[in-house]
């Protein structure tokens, strides 16, 4: 999947959980988790769920940890590989 689809279809994603704060959703510093993030550990979870069943995918327990998960960037990264490994 071609890396701007990726991006276009996460920020989507990202706006219908954000509750407001959709303007910062799509910049490249914007933190998604974290003491510092927009989402707590319930709308992580509803994250998770989002993104299996926009891109299709599955996020094993192993792959849920900040690297992956603390920015639009290592998202948008962490769905590319996914897509390059199946």
């Amino acid at each position: 999947m071609k890396a701007h689809t990726i991006r276009e279809r996460l920020t989507a994603v990202l706006e219908s959980l954000s509750y407001g704060n959709k303007k910062n959703v799509a910049a490249e510093s914007f933190i998604l988790l974290g003491q510092e993030g927009i989402f707590d550990s319930v709308a992580a979870l509803r994250l998770v769920l989002a993104i299996e069943k926009e891109f299709e995918i599955v996020v094993e327990d192993g792959d849920l940890k900040p690297d992956n998960f603390s920015s639009l960037e290592r998202l948008e990264k962490y769905i590319q590989d996914k897509f390059n490994t199946k």
